[in-house]
C-alpha cells in the first residue's frame, strides 16, 4: 500500500473505479481518522460513530464504479457522513419518542379506545422482540429503559463494565430500531 501514498485523491479515484482495492484501502485509511472524529463529535458516541463511517465506506464501495470522475473525496465524505449522522440521529428520535410513548402505555394502561388495538399490537411486537435479544443485552436493556437505572447501577447490578452496558443498549436499540421500524411510522 505504500506505493499509493503520494498518490492524489483523483488518481486513487481513477484506480478504484478500475477495480482497484488497494486504491480503496488507501483512501480508507487516508479518510478514516478524519471522518471518525468528524461523526463522534457529531453523535458523541465512538461506537455509534464506527458503525455510521462503516456504512459510509460499505456504501462508497459499492458504489465505486457510478462515482463522477471529478468527484472530491472530501466533500463527498463530508456529505455522505453528515447524512448517515442525520440519519442516525432521526432513527434514534423516532425509537426515543417510540420507546418513551411505550412506556407511556405500558404505565398508564388506559390508553384511547381507538388506540388501545394499535398499542396493544406495538407492546406485543415489542416485548416479543424483546424476548429475542440476548440474555444480557435483554437485562441491560430492561434496567435501562423500563426500569430506569443509570449506566453506573446497571452495571453495578449485572457485575459488567459501563462501556459493556453502553454496548449492551446501543446493540438493542439497533435490534429493536430494525425489528419495529414499521411499526413505529405506523405508530407516529
Amino acid at each position: 500500500m505504500e506505493g499509493f501514498r503520494n498518490y492524489t485523491d483523483s488518481a486513487l479515484l481513477e484506480l478504484l473505479k478500475s477495480g482497484n482495492s488497494r486504491a480503496f484501502d488507501e483512501i480508507y485509511h487516508r479518510y478514516w481518522p478524519v471522518m471518525h472524529r468528524l461523526v463522534s463529535r457529531m453523535l458523541g458516541d465512538g461506537d455509534l460513530a464506527n458503525d455510521a463511517v462503516q456504512d459510509v465506506f460499505v456504501s462508497f464501495w459499492e458504489r465505486r464504479s457510478t462515482l463522477s470522475d471529478n468527484l472530491s473525496l472530501k466533500h463527498y465524505f463530508y456529505a455522505a457522513a453528515r447524512n448517515q449522522v442525520l440519519m442516525r440521529i432521526r432513527s434514534s428520535q423516532i425509537a426515543s419518542r417510540y420507546l418513551e410513548t411505550l412506556r407511556n402505555v405500558l404505565q398508564s394502561g388506559t390508553p384511547a379506545a381507538d388506540e388501545s388495538l394499535l398499542n396493544a399490537e406495538l407492546v406485543a411486537r415489542f416485548e416479543a422482540e424483546l424476548q429475542h435479544l440476548p440474555p444480557k443485552m435483554r437485562e441491560a436493556f430492561e434496567l435501562s429503559r423500563i426500569a430506569e437505572n443509570s449506566y453506573k447501577e446497571i452495571a453495578e447490578k449485572m457485575g459488567i463494565s459501563d462501556n459493556t452496558v453502553k454496548h449492551h443498549i446501543s446493540d438493542a436499540l439497533k435490534i429493536l430500531r430494525k425489528k419495529l421500524t414499521t411499526f413505529i411510522f405506523l405508530f407516529l
